[in-house]
């Protein structure tokens, strides 16, 4: 199902999108497994205000089209 919803996105993106970044927190790890699964590279991780580094935000990156 996931990856049905990714694609229906990537679907809606402008013809000359040339990436896709997400978000998720660092305590989802479901979430980090599946989208490094589907191409998508950590870019950064943020960290949480309050320090809890459970509450980072990790964005990932996955290239649309050839560099």
């Amino acid at each position: 199902m996931g990856r049905k919803l990714l694609q229906g996105l990537i679907d809606q993106l402008p013809e000359d999108a040339e990436r896709l970044w997400i978000e998720h927190f660092a305590a989802n790890e479901r979430a980090g497994a599946f989208y490094e699964r589907e191409g998508y590279g950590v870019e950064r991780i943020e960290p949480s205000p309050d320090g809890d580094p459970a509450r980072s935000v990790v964005w990932r990156v996955r290239r649309l089209k050839p560099a």
